[in-house]
């Protein structure tokens, strides 16, 4: 199955929880919900002004982070519309991911990554340094985030501190995900390499 209607380069998606949508980005300034059996485009979100190149489902199936060129949108997937514009970031932005509570979002960019109430939309805590890319891990504890300085970070979701550095690759960190269990954490590289790490966590 092909789907069509982007009208340019295509950067993210992603699945809903229940694999019923999935959710595409793209450089034409839009974000597209697909039928994920059917490869119908339900709905198409505007609103960025750039382009758009990441995207996250809540774990509950409720909303939906779109993260662009110039700004964070939060939409109601069940209205199919931008509910909200998140401030703080006003250069790219391309990670985002949702705590597995649904209560935080992170959003990962040039600036910074932050850490948003999903409710109210108000900033829980800006973590410093250049980023590509988040991931929480699979009980809301921790955060990853892919630095542009060749390192992943780990934050202690609670506090917004810095806890580990973790060191390895010679070049940009592009991806992190942590394992649905336990905590094991990916990252990805431009060095040409993947690594596993086993991170020990005792707050």
């Amino acid at each position: 199955m092909t789907l069509t209607g982007h009208r340019g380069p295509v950067y993210g998606c992603a699945f809903s929880p229940d694999g019923s949508l999935l959710a595409t980005t793209g450089t034409d300034r839009t974000v597209r919900l697909w039928g994920s059996s059917t490869g119908k485009n339900i709905v198409t979100l505007n609103g960025h002004r750039g382009t758009v190149y990441g995207c996250a489902f809540s774990p509950d199936g409720r909303l939906l982070v779109t993260a662009g060129a110039e700004s964070t949108l939060l939409c109601d997937v069940s209205v199919g519309e931008a509910i909200m514009s998140l401030p703080g970031h006003t250069n790219f932005t391309g990670g985002c991911a949702f705590s597995p509570d649904s209560s935080l979002l992170a959003t990962a960019g040039n600036e910074g990554t932050r850490l948003t109430d999903a409710g109210s939309g108000s900033t829980v805590a800006t973590l410093p340094g250049s980023a590509q890319s988040c991931a929480f891990s699979p009980d809301g504890r921790l955060l990853a985030t892919a630095s542009t300085d060749d390192t992943a970070l780990l934050w202690d979701v609670s506090t917004g501190a810095a806890i580990a550095t973790l060191t390895g690759h010679s070049s940009t960190v592009m991806s992190c995900a942590f394992a649905p269990f336990g905590l094991l954490l990916a990252t990805t590289s431009t060095d040409m390499t993947a690594r596993l790490w086993d991170i020990i966590y005792t707050p």
